[in-house]
C-alpha cells in the first residue's frame, strides 16, 4: 500500500473532475503541504488570532491591568547601582541569605555570628564557591540556566538590558546572591560580581547541562513505556534510560524524578498537570508501575460512574476501555468502582503475566529518535502517520476547522485505540466520527489506518509494534530452522 497522499492520486473535486468529495466535506487548507509547509502555516493561523505568547522580559514588559510595574518581584530598586564586587552587594541581602550560601558551600555553624562576621567568613571561603554554583544550577529553571550563563559571557560581571536581550523576566533575581538585578533611572541591570564571575570558570557547565537533562530524560522514558507498553516497572524505566540516553539511574532517582515532575501540556502536549499515574498505588515507589492514563484509578472510576449513571436511566451504557468485558447488573456505583477496578488489575496483570513468560519479547527495539522527540511527536514523524494525516486535511467536514481537525482526530485514532480490548479500534474509532461518510473510496481509508495500526507499538506486545513483532518472530524462525539444519 503506497502511503502516497489522495491529493497526488486524484485531482480535487474544486476543479470537477477525478474523485468527488461527498456532500458536506471539503479539501482543506492544508491539503497537499509538507511537514515543515504545514507546521508553518499552523503556526501562521494561529499568531493571527492570539495575542503574542512571547515570554516576558526586562524590555518588553506590558502594562498591565492594574498599570505599570517597573520593578518585578527581586529587582532592586535603586537610585545607584553598586559596583560589581561581592562585599558590596552582599550587604543588600540579610544574613539569613548568606548563611544559607555558606551551607551550600559546605560551611556549618555560623548562624550565630553577626552579619559582618557572616560577610567575612563567605568571603573567606571564597574557593568553596563552585560547590555552591554547581549545586543551583543543577536545580534551577531552565531560564535561570540561560540567564546566568549569559552573565558568564560579560566578561566585566555588568549587564545593561536592551530590547533583544531575550531574558526572561523570571531568569535571574531568583539567583540572587550569585546574580543581581537592579532597576535604576529607567533600565535594568545584572550584575554577576566578580568573585562569582572567576568560581563559574572553573565550573563544568557540561556536566551540569548533563546532570539537568536527566531531569526530564528520565520521565520523557517513563512516558515513552507507559504510552508503548501500558504498564512499566521502574526497572523498565532504568532500562530505557540506559537505551535511550546511555546511563542507568537508580531506583529511587527514578521515583524521585516521578514524584517531582509534574506532567503538564507544556510537556506532553496533553492533560493538566499531575504526578505520574502509578499502580498499585498512586505515587512511585521502587515497587510499583508506571502505568497509562487509562488504567489509573481515577480512569476506571469514571468508567464506573458513567456505567451507574447510565444504568438509572435504564440506557445500555457501552464502556469504551480496554479491559471491558461486559456490563455488572448492579446500578450502585461501589460495586462497579469494585468491578472496574478489579478488570483493570486483571489486564496490568495479564500484561505483565505475559511478559514474564516470555511470550512476547521482553523488551522491544525503540527507534533512536525517541530521545529527542519523544511519544508524540515520534508517532507524529512516522510515515504512514503523515499519511493519515493528509487523507484528512483533504477530507475536512465543513463545519470543522481546516487547521485543527486533521490533527484532533489522528490524536483520537491513536491514543483513543487503547479503549477496547478488541484488535483494530482504530477503524471503530475512524466510524464513530463519521470518517467513512466522508469519502467515496472506504478502502482506501482502511488500508491507510490498517498500515498505520501495524507500525504503532501495542501494550499486548510489550511496545512491539505488530509489524516488528511479526518481522521477530520470522527471523526467531529462520534462526531455529538453520539450527536444526546445522544440528543435522
Amino acid at each position: 500500500m503506497s502511503c502516497q497522499p489522495t491529493h497526488l492520486r486524484h485531482q480535487s473535486a474544486s476543479n470537477g473532475v477525478g474523485t468527488r468529495l461527498p456532500p458536506g466535506v471539503h479539501r482543506g487548507a492544508l491539503a497537499g503541504l509538507t511537514g515543515e509547509e504545514r507546521e508553518r502555516a499552523i503556526m501562521e493561523h494561529h499568531d493571527r488570532y492570539r495575542s503574542s505568547s512571547e515570554p516576558e522580559t526586562y524590555r518588553n514588559r506590558k502594562r498591565s491591568l492594574y498599570g505599570y510595574h517597573p520593578t518585578p518581584v527581586g529587582v532592586r530598586n535603586v537610585g545607584c547601582v553598586p559596583d560589581s564586587t561581592f562585599a558590596s552587594c552582599l550587604q543588600k541581602v540579610s544574613k539569613d541569605t548568606i548563611v544559607r550560601l555558606l551551607g551550600a558551600m559546605g560551611v556549618r555553624r555560623v548562624s550565630a555570628l553577626r552579619k559582618q562576621q557572616v560577610v567575612e567568613r563567605l568571603l573567606q571561603e571564597i574557593d568553596k564557591l563552585p560547590q555552591a554554583i554547581e549545586a543551583m544550577l543543577t536545580t534551577s529553571t531552565d531560564s535561570e540556566f540561560e540567564g546566568f550563563k549569559l552573565l558568564m559571557e560579560k566578561p566585566d560581571g555588568m549587564f545593561v538590558f536592551t530590547e533583544d536581550d531575550g531574558v526572561r523576566i523570571d531568569g535571574l533575581a531568583s539567583l540572587e546572591p550569585l546574580i543581581w538585578v537592579f532597576h535604576c533611572k529607567g533600565a535594568y541591570h545584572a550584575i554577576m560580581p566578580q568573585e562569582v564571575w572567576g568560581a563559574a570558570r572553573s565550573v563544568d557547565m557540561e556536566k551540569i547541562q548533563a546532570l539537568r537533562d536527566r531531569k526530564w530524560q528520565v520521565p520523557v522514558a517513563a512516558e515513552v513505556l507507559r504510552e508503548f507498553c501500558g504498564v512499566a516497572s521502574i526497572d523498565d524505566v532504568i532500562w530505557c534510560c540506559k537505551e535511550l540516553y546511555g546511563f542507568e539511574p537508580s531506583k529511587q532517582d527514578v521515583v524521585t524524578s516521578l514524584r517531582s515532575h509534574s506532567l503538564g501540556r507544556s510537556d506532553w502536549e496533553c492533560g493538566s498537570a499531575r504526578y505520574y499515574y502509578c499502580w498499585p498505588n498512586d505515587t512511585p515507589s521502587e515497587d510499583g508501575f508506571v502505568v497509562h492514563r487509562h488504567l489509573t484509578d481515577a480512569y476506571a472510576d469514571d468508567v464506573a460512574r458513567s456505567r451507574a449513571n447510565w444504568h438509572r436511566r435504564a440506557v445500555p451504557y457501552r464502556a469504551r476501555v480496554a479491559w471491558a468485558d461486559g456490563e455488572p447488573a448492579t446500578s450502585d456505583y461501589a460495586s462497579f468502582q469494585s468491578k472496574e477496578r478489579s478488570a483493570r488489575d486483571g489486564l496490568i496483570r495479564r500484561l505483565l503475566s505475559d511478559r514474564s513468560q516470555g511470550i512476547v519479547p521482553a523488551h522491544p527495539v525503540f527507534d533512536s529518535a525517541l530521545a529527542s522527540l519523544g511519544a508524540p511527536r515520534w508517532v507524529g514523524s512516522l510515515p504512514e502517520m503523515v499519511a493519515v494525516i493528509s487523507w484528512l486535511d483533504e477530507h475536512v467536514p465543513n463545519d470543522k476547522d481546516d487547521y485543527e481537525y486533521a490533527d484532533d482526530i489522528a490524536d483520537a485514532l491513536v491514543y483513543g485505540r487503547h479503549d477496547s480490548p478488541n484488535p483494530f479500534y482504530m477503524l471503530q474509532i475512524a466510524w464513530q466520527h463519521g470518517l467513512f461518510s466522508h469519502t467515496y473510496d472506504s478502502g482506501e481509508l482502511i488500508r491507510l489506518l490498517v498500515d498505520l495500526e501495524s507500525v504503532l507499538p501495542s501494550w499486548r506486545l510489550n511496545g512491539w509494534s505488530p509489524r516488528a513483532y511479526h518481522e521477530w518472530l520470522a527471523e526467531t524462525k529462520a534462526d531455529a530452522t538453520e539450527e536444526v539444519d546445522r544440528a543435522a
